[in-house]
């Protein structure tokens, strides 16, 4: 894995980790309270960060990165607004349908599960060998992204549900 590449995911692996970390150590009746406004609970926004990434690794089967050599990334400005808006949370963003959970969420299950595709995401980023270099073809109106991209977006994304973890004291 390039050293850049292989430094930023060591980074969001350690911020998954906090993050699972920081559900665990709420009292059990608390992990899965929904807040008065009725966003995610806790151990939903667990769950919800794995749908989300196996999502975006269907589209690295798909299409793996070796797929795409030759290719020039180009991101759209929808996914450019996307990232920013995660990255700066001052308001609630919709998601997409298939990043909800749909049933009641046990926390061991969606930690696994996030563990699961997290790991396999890195042995898709072990594939490229420049943080420029296309890594994946999201939907058309993300465009095709560089490891560098698909990285902000994680980032991003943390970035989003560490400020604005669920209120549920």
């Amino acid at each position: 894995m390039h050293p850049q590449i292989e430094s930023r995911f060591e980074g969001i692996e350690a911020r998954r980790k906090a993050l699972t970390d920081r559900v665990w150590a709420l009292p059990k009746e608390l992990q899965n309270k929904k807040p008065t406004n009725g966003s995610f609970s806790p151990a939903e926004v667990i769950m919800h960060m794995a749908l989300a990434e196996e999502g975006n690794v269907k589209f690295l089967r798909k299409n793996p990165p070796s797929s795409l050599k030759g290719k020039n990334p180009h991101t759209t400005f929808i996914f450019k607004g996307t990232v920013q808006k995660m990255a700066n949370p001052s308001k609630p963003l919709a998601t997409v349908g298939y990043m909800i959970p749909k049933t009641a969420v046990d926390l061991d299950a969606a930690d696994q599960k996030w563990a699961g595709i997290r790991q396999e995401t890195k042995g898709y980023l072990e594939e490229v060998e420049t943080p420029d270099q296309p890594f994946i073809k999201f939907l058309f109106f993300f465009g095709l992204g560089s490891a560098s991209d698909y990285l902000d977006l994680m980032e991003g994304h943390m970035t989003y549900h560490e400020q604005r973890f669920p209120a549920v004291n």
